[in-house]
């Protein structure tokens, strides 16, 4: 922990997890060399020795899902309070209604004994009945607390359960469990939005190192880099080893002006920045796509320019061997030879 303060110095305590580190450890420490060989039991001690388990906070950091996960249960705390509570006013009504109801059959003397000892078992006071339809609402066994009183009680009640079961325990509990999905999938698209905030993060950084390189190479100050410049500047280790770790292989300096010149002899500072942005990395579809559609326009204008020069060698030789037209020949066929020798040019 030392170390790493003494690394970091400052930016050490810019986050939780370090800050975490540095309460645990002097307590883990304080537990070990001085609690350790006391014989009382305090709950001061207990206590430091439950925080030891609080480090696995720490690991967090490398499982995505359990972000997720503990975020999503975190923020849905809130719809689950209110979810439960109005779970909870149905249930109480319900409690009401069975206990009120079933309060004759249990003091009916004629009625069968074992099932009324039941019924009250279940059934006999507020609390009892609150309970019992806390069970039939979340264990599902529901059937197990409907059926003996449908079969032996009254068949009525199967009017109360058919709506109790259809409207709290399929409709109120699946909606409860969708609110959990909704807010598991805006956390994992909170999360694809932070990882795209790093993304912009990294590149803003990126291109505000590209400038700084710019700005050190740009020894005259006129806003532009010649070839002598940018040779001066990749002569420097630290340098290479930025552009290195942006994914840019600098292998020889006059190689890269002439990749970031456009012909002027000089790299503005937007030709500089933007052409190493597009030279970070492996080749991108993106560009491979274009080039290659222009390389085979390039290729198609060599071919016709080949035939064209073909064509005019032979009407070339064709002059050669016979400059004038033969004495027969009409004045027609002269003009008509005369008119493919210009098509052909």
């Amino acid at each position: 922990l030392l170390v790493r303060v003494y690394a970091r110095q400052l930016a050490f305590f810019f986050k939780v997890y370090n800050i975490l580190d540095a309460v645990i450890v002097p307590i883990t420490v304080l537990d070990t060399f001085v609690y350790s060989d006391s014989t009382s039991q305090t709950s001061n001690i207990s206590f430091i020795r439950m925080v030891r388990a609080v480090r696995m906070l720490r690991t967090m950091g490398h499982f995505k899902e359990l972000q997720i996960l503990l975020k999503t249960v975190i923020s849905s705390c809130i719809s689950v309070f209110w979810s439960m509570l109005l779970i909870l006013i149905f249930q109480v009504m319900g409690a009401c209604i069975l206990c009120q109801a079933l309060h004759g059959f249990i003091v009916d003397d004629s009625a069968d004994q074992d099932m009324r000892i039941w019924v009250n078992k279940m059934y006999g006071s507020a609390l009892k009945s609150m309970y019992t339809m806390f069970e039939l609402t979340f264990s599902g066994g529901w059937p197990n607390y409907a059926r003996p009183l449908i079969e032996d009680v009254s068949g009525y009640y199967a009017l109360f359960f058919v709506a109790y079961v259809t409207a709290i325990v399929f409709a109120l509990t699946r909606i409860v469990a969708a609110l959990f999905l909704k807010e598991t999938l805006y956390q994992a698209t909170a999360t694809s939005e932070i990882m795209v905030r790093d993304k912009k993060k990294d590149v803003d950084q990126m291109m505000k190192k590209l400038h700084a390189i710019f700005q050190e190479a740009d020894i005259s100050g006129d806003g532009v880099l010649n070839q002598d410049e940018l040779a001066q500047i990749l002569t420097y280790t630290n340098v290479r080893m930025l552009l290195a770790k942006l994914g840019i292989d600098v292998v020889d300096s006059q190689i890269l002006f002439e990749t970031l010149d456009d012909g002027s002899g000089e790299i503005s500072r937007h030709m500089f920045v933007t052409g190493l942005k597009r030279l970070k990395g492996e080749a991108r579809s993106i560009d491979l796509i274009p080039l290659a559609y222009k390389v085979h326009q390039i290729l198609q204008h060599c071919k016709n320019l080949e035939k064209r020069l073909e064509k005019q060698e032979a009407c070339n030789f064709a002059r050669q061997v016979s400059p004038k037209a033969p004495a027969n020949v009409s004045a027609g066929q002269a003009l008509k030879k005369k008119q493919l020798q210009r098509h052909y040019l």
